[in-house]
């Protein structure tokens, strides 16, 4: 199988979940894109992030009220996902996002154990330790905050503290996953955690992922959904 590692420009957090969602929409059931985001002005300290994102089930007033828990003022924007979860923010994150083929035989648990078992793997392959964590008998409820605790099939590191999580959203056979990777603890640079995802990906799809700039049309595309969606309050404050 042969997929794509799209490349694209550095977009504000209206723009790349508008280009997230404008990738799903134009994308077919045998589809495998991986996409790293690139941020303005690079990775930015937590007290002053790119912005935050939150489910598209969520509560914008439960989203607020869990960033003030934790003493933010709010001069970043705070922006709903086209996909499901909770609060994440987006300073020194790797983030990142994969549109893959979802069968209707899959689970969304079962996406998660697939996908997550592969970029298990692929930091493996780099010499960087992690495990899938397991809940046992009784899962929690899942926290306002994606990070707060681990959710089954997160990947977590050997003490279990969770930093990997993800969101997902199936539409005419194609998936979208959303994922966040936390790099506090491992002590290597981005680009080898980035270098793990995209090996876990290539080995979980047995594929080759071959780089490619997105076109006009689509980016385009995806300029309008930011304008007319994800920069409104109609979209952010809509529950």
């Amino acid at each position: 199988m042969v997929g794509t590692l799209l490349k694209a420009p550095a977009l504000d957090v209206f723009g790349q979940m508008a280009l997230d969602e404008t990738v799903l929409d134009s994308s077919n059931e045998e589809a495998l894109v991986l996409r790293f985001y690139e941020w303005p002005g690079g990775p930015h300290p937590p007290e002053r992030p790119h912005g935050a994102t939150f489910g598209f089930m969520q509560r914008y007033d439960e989203a607020v009220a869990s960033l003030r828990a934790r003493d933010h003022v709010l001069s970043f924007p705070v922006v709903r996902r086209p996909t499901a979860g909770g609060l994440v923010m987006h300073d020194r994150d790797v983030t990142f996002s994969l549109i893959f083929p979802w069968s209707k035989l899959a689970s969304p648990s079962l996406v998660y154990k697939d996908l997550h078992r592969g970029i298990h793997l692929g930091l493996k392959g780099q010499g960087i330790p992690s495990r899938l964590w397991s809940p046992g008998s009784c899962a929690p409820a899942r926290p306002a905050d994606c990070f707060t605790e681990p959710s089954p099939m997160d990947l977590v590191h050997e003490d279990g503290r969770k930093f990997l999580g993800g969101a997902l959203r199936r539409k005419r056979g194609v998936g979208l996953y959303q994922g966040s990777l936390r790099p506090e603890g491992f002590f290597v640079p981005p680009d080898r955690l980035r270098k793990a995802i995209l090996d876990g990906v290539s080995l979980e799809w047995q594929a080759a992922l071959m780089p490619k700039e997105v076109d006009e049309p689509t980016q385009s595309a995806a300029d309008s959904l930011r304008s007319e969606r994800y920069f409104t309050d109609d979209w952010n404050r809509r529950l």
